[in-house]
């Protein structure tokens, strides 16, 4: 995201808007995916309570057919029932996983936020950050040291908003069309 950040605060746009921005931008695609993805598994789990009232009946058959049994629908609940434990083993391990389930998705969420929290300070503060930390570093290696942090977020992510960027590698064999952040790596090796 800094790439997309510097290139705004290039045009003029205080670094800390910019952020918002993209951070903004970013987040509002994630809520979309989300949706998306609540939207298709509602309709999932609705079709399955539709399909839900005959799935006893299908059971039966399905028993009847590979067991080569005559029992109702009623004779399996009976004998479900009257044998709890199961049904009560059952019950336990659902809830086991219903807790389980709530727990890594609720870390997961405080995992994403830390992570957006940092992202947005270390975006946001970028430069001045790479100049406190190389400020105790000898005076030579206070020129090199950010030249190649930025060197290495350009390469990483820098490449996506580049007005010159190249697609996909053709055959061509030529070192700097394997893709955009690897080519001035390799032609430096001579591969």
């Amino acid at each position: 995201m800094e790439p997309a950040v510097d290139a705004m605060a290039a045009r003029g746009i205080n670094r800390g808007l910019a952020t918002a921005a993209i951070f903004v931008i970013v987040f509002a695609c994630t809520i979309g995916f989300l949706v998306t993805l609540g939207v298709l598994m509602v309709e999932t789990v609705g079709g399955v309570l539709d399909e839900l009232p005959r799935v006893p009946d299908e059971l039966a058959l399905w028993v009847n057919h590979t067991f080569h049994q005559d029992f109702t629908v009623h004779q399996l609940r009976d004998r479900l029932v009257k044998d709890s434990d199961v049904i009560g083993a059952y019950a336990e391990r659902a809830a086991n996983t219903v807790w389980g389930l709530s727990n890594t998705v609720l870390g997961g969420f405080a995992k994403m936020v830390t992570i957006a929290l940092f992202s947005v300070y270390l975006t946001a503060d970028g430069p001045k950050l790479r100049r406190s930390l190389c400020s105790p570093l000898p005076p030579a290696k206070q020129g090199a040291v950010p030249h190649a942090w930025d060197l290495a977020i350009d390469k990483t992510g820098g490449y996506r908003y580049s007005p010159n960027r190249q697609g996909p590698p053709a055959s061509s064999g030529e070192p700097g069309r394997i893709t955009p952040a690897l080519g001035p790596i390799m032609q430096l090796w001579n591969c």
